[in-house]
């Protein structure tokens, strides 16, 4: 049997629409950080950390704190701050659809 990968973007309803539209074996990401690889960013992890995101070895850097610097100040750092966990800027919010996934 043919097995299609959903994109990661899908949102719940949409993937119980496509599972009662389809025999085919699904595959959905389920749990973690919703990738926003579609933007291009993904390549930081091969940047900072050698680490490829395309070959399943993503070191999330979408995850990391990040601080602003602007142009006619360089050295001068200032802080992005929105709650206690601290800030992810590149990150567009974590995804967990375990016990929800249709059958």
């Amino acid at each position: 049997m043919r097995r299609l990968n959903l994109a990661r973007e899908l949102c719940l309803q949409e993937i119980r629409e496509i599972r009662q539209s389809t025999d085919t074996e699904l595959e959905v990401f389920v749990h973690g950080a919703l990738c926003i690889s579609y933007s291009g960013r993904c390549m930081l992890s091969n940047y900072l950390t050698g680490r490829d995101a395309n070959q399943g070895s993503c070191a999330h850097p979408c995850r990391y704190s990040y601080a602003l610097v602007e142009e006619k100040r360089p050295g001068v750092y200032f802080p992005v701050e929105e709650d206690e966990r601290g800030t992810y800027i590149f990150n567009s919010r974590d995804l967990c659809l375990l016990g929800r996934s249709p059958n």
